[in-house]
Parts: C-alpha cells; sequence; structure tokens
C-alpha cells in the first residue's frame, strides 16, 4: 500500500508535453499580435498608395502615356514610309530621292511633339556631354607658371609651392648670422601657361640659385668657421679653410714633437650664404686665428719618459735562536730604477692630464735584508738563569773613578766604581748565573768573585771586602753578592767591575751605565 504522504514521481513525458503546449500558446499569441499590427499598416497603406498613384497618373503618368502612343504612332508611320519609298524604289531612283525628300518634312510636322521631347530630353544630356568633353580636354593639357620676382623673370615652374620651397631653402643656406644682417624679400607675380614639349621646368634648387642672383651681390657663397657657434668669419672655397684649420694642427704637432693635436673649442664649417662683408680671404682669417686674442686654443698630446727609482723593500727574517731585542742586518738594501713613459695632454703650453702608457725596469733593486730574534729573553730573576742584559752591580754608587784603558803601562780590563762613602756599599749580580769562583788571598784583586752567566759572558767583581755566596751557586739578577772594600793591590775602597764575552774582556761600559 503506498503512503499517502509520498510525493507523486511527474514523468517526462508530461513535462515534454507542458512545454510544448507553453511554445504553442506562445507562437499563436506572436501571430495574433503581428496580424493585428498588419491590419493597422494596411489600413494606412492603402490610402497613401492611392494618393501616389494618383499623383503619378496626372503628372508622369499622362505624359508617360501620351509620349508612349506618340512613339507608337512613329513607328507606324516609319513602317509606312519604308513601304511607300519600296515602291517608289520599283519606279526609279528619282522616285526614290523624291519620296524620301518629300517625306521628311512630314514626319517632322507630324510628329512635332516627339521631337520636343526628345529634344528636351536629349539636349540636356548633350549638354553634359560637350561639358565633359570640354573638361576632358584641358584636364589633358599641362599648364606651368612663370615666374616673375623683383622685376626678374625666374622660368617656369609647376606650381607656387615650388618658389615657396626655394625661399626656405635660401633662408636655410643663409643662417642666422646672414638673415640677421640681412633683409631680404621676394615679391613673386605668376603667368599661367599651357605647358609646351620644350618647356623646361625648374626645380626648388634651381629657382634657389636664380633667387640668389637677383640678391645683387649682398650675399655670396661661401664656407663659414664657426668657434663655439659663433661665426668668425668665412672665405669662399671651403677646402682653403680645412686647409688653414690643419695646418695650425700641424704646425703646433711639429713645434711641440706632439703624437696628435685637436682644438679645444667646438670647431664647425657651414657652407652656406653670408653677408659679402663677412666674406674673407685665406691670409685674413689665417691673421685672426694667429692673434694674440685667438678665438681658438690648440690641445696637444706627447710622450715623455724618465728615469724613476725604485725603493728597495726591508724583508725580516726571525731567528728563534735569538732574544727578541735582537737585530742585525745581513744585507744592504739598494734602489732600482726603471723607464716610464708617460702620454701627457697640455693646453697652451700647460699640464692638463697624464696617462701612463708603459714601465720598463732597467735595474732591479736589492732587498734589506734583517734578522731578529723571536725567542723571548728571560728576566734573570729566575736563580742561574741569564736575562743577557746587565744592570749597573751597585746601587748606591753611581760615580766611575776609573774607565776602561791603558794605564800605567798596563790595559786597566775593567772600570773603578767608587765614591767617598763607597766602602761597605752592597754589590749586586749584573745578571743571573752561577757563581764559578770566590777568592779570598788573591794580592792583586783582593777578595774577589766571578759569575757565569751561561751566554758565553762572565763579570767579574773584585777588592770586595766580604763575599756573600760560594762557589756553584746559582744567583738572580741585582741579588747581593758582596760589599765594596779594600783588599789587593788598591789605594782606597772601591769596586773593579770586569766583563768577558767568549773570555775576552770588554769595555763594562758598553753593557752597563750608572
Amino acid at each position: 500500500m503506498k503512503n499517502p504522504d509520498e510525493k507523486k514521481s511527474i514523468p517526462w513525458r508530461q513535462y515534454r508535453h507542458d512545454l510544448a503546449d507553453g511554445i504553442y500558446w506562445l507562437g499563436a499569441w506572436e501571430l495574433r499580435a503581428f496580424h493585428r499590427v498588419g491590419r493597422r499598416i494596411w489600413r494606412i497603406a492603402v490610402p497613401v498608395g492611392g494618393l501616389f498613384l494618383q499623383l503619378y497618373h496626372r503628372t508622369i503618368g499622362k505624359e508617360a502615356a501620351r509620349i508612349g502612343k506618340e512613339i507608337h504612332h512613329f513607328f507606324d508611320n516609319l513602317k509606312g514610309g519604308a513601304r511607300e519609298l519600296k515602291e517608289a524604289g520599283q519606279q526609279g531612283k528619282k522616285a526614290w530621292f523624291h519620296k524620301f525628300w518629300t517625306g521628311i518634312p512630314r514626319a517632322v510636322r507630324r510628329h512635332r511633339k516627339l521631337g520636343g521631347f526628345v529634344f528636351r530630353l536629349v539636349a540636356p544630356l548633350g549638354a553634359l556631354a560637350v561639358l565633359w568633353g570640354t573638361l576632358s580636354y584641358w584636364n589633358s593639357l599641362d599648364f606651368s607658371l612663370t615666374v616673375q620676382c623683383n622685376g626678374v623673370t625666374i622660368q617656369d615652374v609647376d606650381n607656387e609651392e615650388v618658389f615657396s620651397d626655394a625661399c626656405m631653402m635660401l633662408g636655410e643656406r643663409m643662417g642666422s648670422e646672414t638673415t640677421s644682417q640681412t633683409q631680404l624679400t621676394f615679391l613673386p607675380a605668376y603667368t599661367l601657361g599651357v605647358r609646351q614639349a620644350d618647356t623646361v621646368l625648374y626645380d626648388e634648387s634651381q629657382v634657389c640659385d636664380m633667387l640668389l642672383q637677383t640678391t645683387d651681390g649682398v650675399i655670396e657663397e661661401a664656407a663659414g668657421l664657426y668657434v663655439n657657434g659663433s661665426l668668425i668669419g668665412s672665405v669662399k672655397n671651403r677646402a682653403d679653410l680645412s686647409y688653414i684649420l690643419t695646418g695650425i694642427l700641424d704646425k703646433v704637432k711639429e713645434e711641440e714633437k706632439a703624437s696628435s693635436s685637436e682644438f679645444v673649442e667646438s670647431i664647425q664649417i657651414v657652407s652656406g650664404l653670408y653677408p659679402t662683408s663677412r666674406v674673407m680671404s685665406s691670409d685674413e682669417l689665417l691673421d685672426i686665428l694667429n692673434s694674440e686674442n685667438s678665438p681658438v686654443t690648440v690641445s696637444y698630446t706627447r710622450e715623455e719618459s724618465y728615469t724613476e727609482v725604485i725603493d728597495y723593500k726591508t724583508r725580516t727574517v726571525e731567528d728563534d735562536s735569538e732574544y727578541t731585542d735582537y737585530s742585525e742586518v745581513t744585507q744592504q738594501g739598494e734602489e732600482g730604477s726603471r723607464k716610464v713613459v708617460d702620454e701627457v695632454t697640455y693646453v697652451d703650453g700647460k699640464e692638463t692630464s697624464r696617462k701612463n702608457v708603459s714601465e720598463t725596469v732597467v735595474e732591479e733593486p736589492v732587498d734589506k735584508i734583517v734578522v731578529v730574534g723571536t725567542k723571548e729573553r728571560p728576566d734573570g730573576m729566575t736563580p742561574g738563569e741569564a736575562s743577557g742584559l746587565l744592570t749597573w752591580p751597585t746601587p748606591n754608587v753611581r760615580v766611575v773613578s776609573s774607565l776602561y784603558e791603558f794605564r800605567w803601562g798596563t790595559m786597566h780590563n775593567g772600570i773603578d766604581i767608587a765614591n767617598g762613602a763607597s766602602y761597605g756599599q752592597t754589590i749586586v749580580a749584573a745578571d743571573g748565573g752561577t757563581v764559578e769562583y770566590v777568592k779570598l788571598h788573591d794580592y792583586g784583586y783582593g777578595y774577589h768573585l766571578c759569575i757565569n752567566h751561561g751566554n758565553g759572558m762572565e763579570t767579574l767583581y773584585a777588592h770586595c771586602s766580604q763575599i756573600l755566596v760560594s762557589p756553584g751557586e746559582q744567583v738572580y739578577k741585582g741579588q747581593p753578592i758582596a760589599l765594596i772594600g779594600a783588599t789587593g793591590d788598591v789605594t782606597g775602597p772601591h769596586l773593579h767591575f770586569e766583563v768577558l764575552v767568549n773570555g775576552s774582556h770588554v769595555d763594562p761600559l758598553s753593557y752597563v751605565s750608572p
């Protein structure tokens, strides 16, 4: 049993029928509408069409009908005349000619209305044909204009634009300089004529040349020299002007032995028309360019060579066996040399730019070699370790009483340090090292000791009143080792101080200073 609430399914066929019915009724409605409109138009068109037909019959229609009848009668009469001529021709040629000449006036009288109509129809067409032929004839002819300007016949031209273009061309050839100084007026007069076979037409350039001949020497053809846009002068021959400018450049090039030369200013040579007053000879223009106040400046370039010193370089070589304060020159530096070629530009004899062209080394430089130590020097404050730098052995006594020198016929191998209160003053180790020996009974040096610093250097301390260290003891730099005394061969208390390098005595003041 079907559910009453379930929607009924509408088959597709029913949709098609409904659509077709809709289209049908729409088309029927449109046909009815068109029918109603058509009836309304017909109601208007019938009276209007009838009105036009009445007007046609009253005007053109009647005349057309009458002309039609006349043409029909003309052809009927023409056929009858042909029969009569045929019959007359059977009687002889005389009878035929008589019938022909007498029949023409009769036919004209009979059909005069048709002839008038034909005349009215043919006459305008004939007039148009005559007009067309006349225009065609005159159009087939070539015309030209004979120009006269300021009383001078210029010759024939094609049209007025040729003369106008010639005047514009003349103005362009004159330039602003000439135009500002010269006022020229050209008033043309034209005469129209038929161009003959031997007629020569002038173009713009030829007319321009003839106009130039009418100026009566006010302007003339020349080549003008412009410097930075200003006219300096003009000469008749352009080649002469080019020769002058080239000669100036070549002269500077030769005198200065330059490789090239050119004008600093903007130079232009303009051929055209110039006032006769500004046209000069080549010599006059050359004098202007070579004068003290010459409007042109020449720039020239030449190659210049010279020898240049090459500085030597200092090269440092590190030596890890030497201390950082060690420095020794093992090779002296020598300067080298090279040949330099520059391209130099001058303006009025003053250099304005320089460009290097080449460099050739003549002699190579020799480097300076410096050997420097890289080993850190000890401070000597560690017992037994030497710093390599000696300190003053008596901090409280700084007077040198005797130098390292020959004395009393022998060499005094050290320095004596003493003052009025030196006895008992402290003697310190000049550097770290090991006490090599201590001697207490030597007559000459009295109480003395020697310290070996382990770097080839030894120091000796003599005439001590007391020695504070023992042989083999390691001491540090500045350590008290003895007291100043007067033991040994002395005349008073002092310290005799010696320095030995690799076993040889040296001047202690070369290593220490008070």
